[in-house]
């Protein structure tokens, strides 16, 4: 300093003064108030943003997915619940700290997908109904991998051919969140099996036919109405 002021004339008394440097002011977190359990959410330090900038996060019963010094962060949430989340920013440059800006979530209890299958024989063709057994669902989204998908709790669906199709739940509950699950189907042939026929040239049963068979390995028996072995 190369000037003093004087207050009147004569008087050249120093006046005290102090050198300042600014901490930084956290306003707010940018973020969502309410979480699914289990999904990750960002956050963001709203705040002029400095090279300088050291961030202190940390998280009451969360988890950080990746890196938590930058300014923006991951969280993901195992339990359901009030959850805080709180923040310091200290500046390197000057070696000021901020005050800790605390920031109230609510993570959802969400829901549980789940379904049961009304029969435990599957063959082609033949109805099936899925039942729901999710809890705290309030939407349902299925594909059933035939083509085809239903927006019903329990709805119904049928397959064409033979083979193994994977039928997916998605459950949404009143928050919005989301869960799912799958579940593999074996679908079996429909073997048409005559019980009688009459080889005796009349053009009327006269071929004893299996239609859609479709096992590797059988045994065939033919009786007569006797049960005698043919």
């Amino acid at each position: 300093y190369q000037a003093v002021n004087r207050s009147a004339w004569n008087n050249f008394t120093n006046k005290p003064y102090a050198l300042l440097n600014f901490k930084p002011i956290i306003d707010s977190l940018e973020g969502p108030n309410l979480l699914c359990k289990l999904t990750s959410e960002n956050y963001l330090a709203v705040t002029d943003n400095q090279t300088s900038y050291i961030y202190s996060w940390s998280v009451a019963g969360g988890n950080f997915v990746g890196d938590s010094t930058h300014a923006t962060v991951n969280l993901m949430f195992a339990g359901s619940g009030t959850k805080n989340v709180y923040l310091t920013i200290t500046d390197t440059a000057t070696g000021c700290s901020s005050s800790t800006f605390t920031k109230t979530i609510s993570v959802s209890p969400g829901q549980k997908a789940g379904f049961g299958i009304s029969y435990l024989n599957l063959f082609e063709n033949t109805p099936i109904t899925l039942l729901d057994s999710s809890k705290g669902a309030i939407a349902w989204a299925w594909n059933f991998d035939n083509g085809l998908s239903s927006n019903l709790e329990n709805p119904q669906t049928a397959y064409s051919s033979s083979g193994v199709y994977i039928i997916r739940q998605i459950v949404t509950d009143k928050n919005g969140c989301q869960d799912s699950t799958n579940r593999t189907l074996d679908i079996k042939c429909s073997i048409k099996l005559p019980n009688v026929f009459t080889p005796n040239g009349d053009g009327v049963n006269d071929v004893f036919l299996i239609e859609g068979i479709c096992i590797p390995d059988y045994t065939l028996e033919i009786l007569d109405r006797w049960g005698l072995l043919v």
